[in-house]
């Protein structure tokens, strides 16, 4: 212990930096000294730059303009139907046309209901610059079925028009949405 001691004695009473002996060290220690102040300061503006380019843009509302198409037995007037998407609503007009919001950051879905507020069809839309006019029919409704089932509905916005086209590919979702339109062919008229 007392070695080291001393050993510690010894270190604290030596100048952590060689006292300067000749002009010419101290002049390359002042050159030195400027070249690392003048690095630092452009990596500090460089990289204080940079920052201000990466915030990401916020979303944006973007309306697109949707048609619904009830199936031929549907027996409702399509211009019935309020076409929902996140908090917006809208009343479709008499042929069935809408206009509605939707992020223009993320997929978003668009569920038709009837005057009692009962969901009737529905329509996924991936990104509204690739598909702007989205058509709410039975076909639809089955895709968006299956693409809000908890192992699909996690797609981001670039990946959401990859995972539809690949539902609709699959053998057995040609028999899925003739089952859906079926289905709400043998739907009663809300009046009833």
């Amino acid at each position: 212990f007392l070695l080291n001691r001393r050993a510690v004695i010894q270190i604290r009473d030596r100048p952590m930096i060689p006292a300067a002996t000749t002009e010419a060290d101290m002049c390359s220690r002042r050159v030195f000294c400027l070249v690392a102040l003048a690095a630092s300061g452009i990596l500090f503006l460089t990289c204080s730059s940079d920052d201000k380019a990466t915030v990401p843009e916020p979303p944006k509302l973007v309306s697109v303009q949707g048609t619904i198409v009830p199936p031929d037995s549907f027996g409702m007037d399509p211009g019935s139907l309020e076409v929902l998407c996140g908090d917006r609503s809208v009343v479709a007009g008499g042929d069935g046309t809408f206009a509605i919001g939707v992020w223009d950051d993320s997929p978003a879905a668009l569920i038709a209901v009837d005057s009692a507020g009962n969901p009737v069809l529905m329509s996924i839309v991936g990104d509204p610059a690739v598909s702007p006019h989205p058509v709410v029919d039975a076909r639809s409704t089955a895709l968006a079925l299956v693409y809000l089932n908890p192992m699909v509905c996690h797609c981001s916005q670039s990946e959401t028009g990859t995972a539809l086209a690949a539902i609709e590919g699959l053998a057995s979702f040609a028999a899925f949405a003739d089952s859906v339109e079926e289905r709400l062919a043998l739907r009663l008229p809300a009046s009833r």
